[in-house]
């Protein structure tokens, strides 16, 4: 028999790391490889997903779009929640939404969502006048009489415009509604006084001062200044006549009339 001097195990190799180093080295570029490979997968699935997303929410705003001109409103506005599910950060959207709820709206709960609506685009674009004034008269709704909310509306858009007369005029309906009557006489003083031609301003002064304040000489003033600024106005005479037939005064209501 015959001995080999010198002849290594076959596993000698092994014991070593030879082989396993390689081993390891091939199966970490396999791990990356892959790790790139899904990682390719995803961005391509997000890329995908992100696009047809984004034509999905154009085609609910284009359906929207055609609703509204065929005059279904309701449809409209449905079509637009389902577009902010999507982009709940479209500003624009948010209100046309909020407008269209208001105008679809047919009793107190609805007329609610809508300044809620309108509530959360003054939230996110301040500067939304338009806005603001559509939610102040949906405050100033009798079924709602959320005057303080109306009054607070009213007091930021005097910050940036202190001479509008119809929002002097807007406070003092607020504040006659609260019964706030000599509040509402001097907002009503402050609204002529911006805006000489705001008639009903006049006549809403004229009936606190007579009816509830019992100050009958300031309410005939308060008429007369209205004539007096708006001498070619037939409205402002119908709606003198009309006060002075209110106190039995036959001869002043007939000479508005001539």
């Amino acid at each position: 028999m015959t001995v080999q001097v010198g002849a290594k195990p076959l596993m000698a190799a092994h014991a070593y790391g030879g082989a396993p180093a390689a081993s390891k080295t091939v199966n970490l570029w396999y791990a990356a490889r892959l790790g790139a490979t899904v990682a390719t997968v995803v961005i391509a699935l997000y890329v995908v997903h992100r696009w047809q997303a984004g034509r999905q929410a154009g085609a609910f705003v284009h359906q929207a779009d055609v609703a509204e001109q065929q005059g279904d409103l309701g449809r409209a506005a449905n079509y637009l929640r389902r577009y902010l599910v999507m982009r709940p950060g479209d500003v624009d959207a948010r209100a046309r939404l909020a407008m269209l709820m208001e105008e679809t709206a047919v009793n107190a709960e609805e007329h609610f969502r809508a300044f809620l609506e309108m509530e959360e685009v003054l939230r996110q674009a301040p500067g939304r006048d338009d806005v603001r004034r559509r939610n102040i008269s949906i405050a100033m709704d009798p079924r709602l009489a959320m005057y303080e909310e109306a009054l607070g509306h009213l007091k930021h858009l005097r910050t940036q415009d202190d001479n509008d007369g119809t929002l002097c005029d807007l406070e003092g309906q607020c504040r006659a509604a609260q019964g706030n009557f000599a509040a509402a006489a001097d907002a009503y003083d402050e609204a002529v006084k911006r805006k000489p031609d705001l008639l009903l301003a006049y006549v809403r002064r004229a009936g606190l001062l007579r009816v509830h304040l019992d100050i009958a000489k300031k309410a005939d003033d308060t008429v007369a200044a209205m004539l007096s600024a708006n001498k070619d106005s037939a409205r402002a005479h119908v709606l003198a006549a009309g006060y002075y037939h209110s106190l039995g005064n036959a001869e002043q209501a007939a000479a508005q009339t001539v």
